[in-house]
């Protein structure tokens, strides 16, 4: 990444400060969109998790068949599976834990298990 190199940023910070960014976002419900069109302008297209165009794309490449997505977190995984009307199993592996995975409300992950493993034994 020169663009981190040249300004000496170690990508581990780099990463520390987005993901600080996207829990502001998430407190005060404001999205990355809104942000870059204030900043800009111009009207942002976001094609990451949670948004659904992400698994709309990976559905075009897969082809027919039925599609379960896997991931380690709701807010993101989950939900990027349910906007795109996709079913979601959870993994503990990663920020999201079991008491959070039992709360969830909407989106609900139609399987939780502790690891990749676990959920394919189930």
């Amino acid at each position: 990444m020169p663009l981190v190199e040249d300004i000496g940023v170690p990508p581990a910070q780099l990463a520390e400060f987005m993901r600080r960014v996207q829990d502001i976002l998430r407190e005060h419900e404001t999205t990355a969109s809104f942000l870059a069109h204030a900043a800009s302008g111009q009207t942002a297209s976001i094609v990451g998790k949670p948004e659904p165009q992400l698994f709309f794309t990976a559905l075009d490449r897969l082809g027919e068949g039925r599609t379960l997505v896997i991931g380690d977190r709701l807010d993101s995984d989950v939900l990027g599976a349910s906007r795109a009307h996709l079913d979601a199993a959870l993994v503990l592996t990663g920020d999201t834990s079991a008491e959070e995975a039992a709360a969830a409300k909407k989106p609900r992950p139609v399987a939780v298990a502790a690891n990749l493993r676990e959920l394919v034994l189930v």
